[in-house]
């Protein structure tokens, strides 16, 4: 069973409704938004086949800890995540498991065929979307 699963999180809602209808209109109908504080145990529970994690600015270091938390989980480790931030590429890149773990990184303001193209791109990846994958 192919999981097209996608769980956005951030703490901006009209962000996470405009993303969660412009992915709904590239036929991805099966999207969760969720905030920052609850992020890990929606992902741990739904198993999404990739999340989208919006990083603030002014409060990097939560997202940080979100993504320690995922990472270091054999349940949630091996879920793809793109981060969306402001933050300049070479700061995102200067972070070691930014090399290790699957992840993407796309800077803010960004273009939709970008982001479709990376969603696409981490579906596609052997095992990255079979349900159950975690255990």
């Amino acid at each position: 069973m192919v999981n097209q699963k996608i769980i956005v999180t951030t703490d901006d809602l009209v962000y996470s409704q405009l993303l969660q209808d412009l992915l709904a209109d590239e036929g991805y109908s099966d999207v969760l938004c969720v905030a920052h504080a609850a992020a890990y145990q929606v992902a741990r529970y739904q198993q999404p086949a990739v999340l989208l994690l919006d990083v603030h600015g002014a409060q990097p270091a939560s997202d940080w800890e979100l993504l320690d938390k995922l990472w270091g989980d054999p349940d949630t480790a091996y879920i793809p995540v793109i981060v969306c931030s402001t933050m300049r590429l070479s700061a995102w890149q200067s972070r070691q498991w930014a090399r290790d773990m699957p992840c993407d990184y796309l800077e803010k303001p960004f273009q939709l065929d970008d982001l479709l193209g990376r969603i696409a791109a981490l579906l596609r990846q052997p095992g990255a979307n079979a349900v159950g994958q975690g255990g």
